[in-house]
């Protein structure tokens, strides 16, 4: 019995189907767990309300990255984009902090 039809692996076509599924789940959840969590921290005076603004791009390219449709990832660009974001949320970060002393 063959899983593959016209060149077409019929499990790999599910498994990759409900990978993407489950990380579409499990990804909100996260990025929600993350909001509450952080949310919590300022709540508790762990940490201070403006460092939120630092958390909310990375929220937001999370939440973007997990509804677009799958593709091959440009390892080269996603190393000086993962290099901005890093840059930016350490500004925001510190900017956050010193906003609110």
């Amino acid at each position: 019995m063959s899983f593959c039809v016209e060149g077409k692996c019929l499990i790999g076509h599910l498994v990759f189907h409900r990978l993407i599924f489950l990380n579409l789940k499990l990804g909100h959840y996260g990025h929600l767990a993350a909001a509450i969590v952080l949310g919590l921290a300022c709540y508790l005076g762990l940490l201070p309300w403006f460092t939120l603004i630092a958390f909310v791009p990375v929220l937001v390219r999370g939440l973007i990255w997990l509804a677009q449709e799958p593709r091959p990832l440009a390892i080269h660009r996603l190393g000086w984009t993962e290099l901005g974001h890093a840059i930016a949320f350490g500004v925001l970060l510190v900017t956050g902090f010193l906003l609110a002393h």
